[in-house]
């Protein structure tokens, strides 16, 4: 944990995600089942940050009462770090029926952690795809690439007809394009 939170306050970071499984006391053993965003008092923003995971981790998890975002002064990753910080405890590995569920919905798990995180930061959520090929395809003009899934966005490069991309994921109307070493968005009607 030191080194984690020596590591975080190094940089010049807009947030720090500790992701971490719990255990139970002595005595209860196997029998606790929760998620728990930790924050700490006083920040804003990670308080925002861990209402977010845990209304997006609600709608996953098996008993959805149990996810909650709560304050805390005593967890040094949470208390000790300079970036507004969440300290997720997703599911107690000693309970069966939690260890089970992380390891089925791993990805599931990660994919929601993801759309909290650029709720968060105000980003579209971008539907990762396996990488395809594809070809502009309008008629003869260019297809502007931009900087973010909107047409009044900062255009990062003009793909001329006919031009080969590299599809990464869709956004909405949007795919995730490369062309010619610059990632950004594109409409998707136009490629093929």
């Amino acid at each position: 944990v030191s080194t984690s939170i020596q590591q975080s306050n190094a940089g010049s970071y807009d947030f720090h995600l500790a992701l971490h499984s719990n255990a139970s006391g002595p005595g209860s053993e196997g029998r606790n089942r929760a998620i728990i965003a930790f924050y700490y008092p006083g920040s804003v923003n990670g308080q925002r940050a861990a209402e977010l995971f845990a209304s997006a981790l609600r709608e996953i998890y098996p008993v959805p009462d149990q996810v909650t975002a709560r304050s805390t002064t005593t967890l040094a990753e949470v208390r000790r770090t300079k970036a507004p910080t969440v300290l997720l405890e997703i599911g107690y590995h000693d309970n069966a029926a939690d260890a089970q569920w992380i390891a089925e919905h791993i990805n599931l798990i990660a994919q929601t952690l993801v759309k909290a995180m650029t709720e968060y930061f105000g980003l579209p959520f971008v539907v990762p795809l396996t990488p395809w090929r594809g070809t502009v395809r309008t008629q003869g003009g260019p297809l502007n690439l931009r900087t973010v899934p909107a047409l009044n966005s900062a255009v990062v490069a003009a793909m001329p007809d006919g031009a080969p991309v590299t599809v990464y994921g869709r956004y909405q109307d949007w795919y995730t394009v490369g062309y010619n070493g610059l990632l950004g968005y594109a409409f998707a009607e136009y490629i093929a």
